[in-house]
């Protein structure tokens, strides 16, 4: 994976740390600039923030043809245990966006996170992959107009979807994760 780690400006040491998880795909790109500007923010403010590209996808190595939810929430432990070493902290906030907040909160289920912001999460994963689809189907039609025959049904918006893929993500339950406990 490939990340970018903003220390904190502050003469202490900082008391906690931030992972912020993207979103998926055409909204990954879209936050891009909110969230190095909040990775900014954060590193003002004396908190270390680190932001990052899941396997397969953004700047990280790997092929999204191989990349799987699990392999994901897997990254988000990876990230939350690589910003404890590199800072020292024993607190971390991790923040996620539409698909990177579910992927949060799986991952929080299995790694210790003393804050999680969720913002959007992705509550259905079936009727998300059915958004995605929705989605690129309204994109080639504006682009290509009603010329536009059988839709590739492993493409959305420039990302491949994969049927494992597509099962993974239609698998994402926010609801179906333990409740987290204090």
């Amino acid at each position: 994976m490939l990340g970018a780690l903003h220390r904190g400006t502050r003469m202490q040491g900082p008391s906690i740390a931030a992972v912020l998880c993207n979103p998926f795909g055409e909204e990954a790109a879209r936050a891009h600039r909110m969230y190095r500007v909040l990775s900014e923010q954060l590193a003002r403010a004396g908190i270390p923030a680190l932001r990052f590209d899941f396997a397969g996808t953004g700047d990280s190595a790997g092929d999204v043809d191989a990349a799987s939810v699990g392999g994901w929430v897997d990254d988000v432990i990876c990230a939350v245990q690589e910003v404890t070493a590199k800072t020292k902290v024993k607190r971390i906030a991790v923040i996620g966006w539409r698909l990177g907040a579910t992927l949060a909160a799986r991952a929080a289920e299995r790694v210790a996170v003393h804050q999680l912001v969720l913002v959007d999460p992705v509550l259905d994963g079936r009727a998300y992959v059915q958004e995605l689809r929705a989605q690129h189907r309204a994109y080639l039609q504006a682009e290509m107009g009603p010329r536009v025959g059988t839709l590739s049904s492993d493409e959305c918006l420039g990302v491949r979807l994969t049927p494992e893929l597509c099962d993974g993500l239609a698998g994402c339950d926010v609801f179906a994760t333990a409740p987290l406990s204090q």
